[in-house]
């Protein structure tokens, strides 16, 4: 089942961990992440075909928390670079899951609020 409206806000140039859970099944309880893969796009529009910013796990800016009180968890870690040269507005974003019998499934979809930043 698809998470919606999982929306965040930042400032351009600054570094951002951002905590996403993952729930599913008949008792939308916890899912168990071991061995999957996680692909988070962000894009300016909910239909735009192209991306401005991928990240994935678990060595591209997502680390699976799925253990203990954790389980069902990810963190996506946006750095500086990542948004210093975007420009301040409002921007759609997706997290797909392919989970170790290679089942892809999007779930998690919100908006990312880029304010302005005079510092970067």
């Amino acid at each position: 089942m698809t998470d919606v409206e999982q929306n965040f806000e930042m400032y351009a140039g600054e570094t951002k961990e951002v905590t996403f859970e993952i729930r599913g099944g008949v008792d939308d309880e916890l899912l168990d992440l071991t061995a999957s893969q996680i692909t988070w796009l962000l894009k300016l529009r909910e239909d735009s075909p192209t991306h401005i910013l991928r990240k994935t796990s678990p060595v591209e800016g997502i680390v699976i928390l799925d253990q203990g009180t954790n389980r069902g968890q990810f963190v996506l870690t946006l750095e500086s670079d990542d948004t210093k040269e975007l420009d301040a507005r409002v921007y759609y974003h997706e997290a797909e899951i392919v989970d170790i019998g290679d089942h892809p499934s999007v779930t998690t979809v919100g908006w990312c609020t880029l304010n302005p930043s005079g510092i970067v």
